[in-house]
């Protein structure tokens, strides 16, 4: 049986939630021109790796479009 748990935008990070369809903090989509995965809920910010990429925790942060 699926977990049915996705990634939730809470402020600038990312948390684990239930799912539910019509949360817009839980969709996502992928940005060609930046190439990055941003929020729907706020276009502005994108999914980052903390740590410049040293770590293993996500969080969303304004878009860099920096690939380490």
């Amino acid at each position: 049986m699926p977990m049915k748990r996705v990634a939730e935008v809470s402020g600038s990070n990312i948390v684990l939630k239930r799912m539910d369809r019509n949360r817009k903090t839980q969709k996502f989509f992928f940005d060609q021109t930046t190439k990055t995965v941003k929020s729907v809920n706020n276009k502005n910010w994108s999914l980052n790796i903390a740590g410049n990429g040293n770590s293993a925790n996500l969080q969303m942060t304004t878009t860099n479009s920096r690939w380490w």
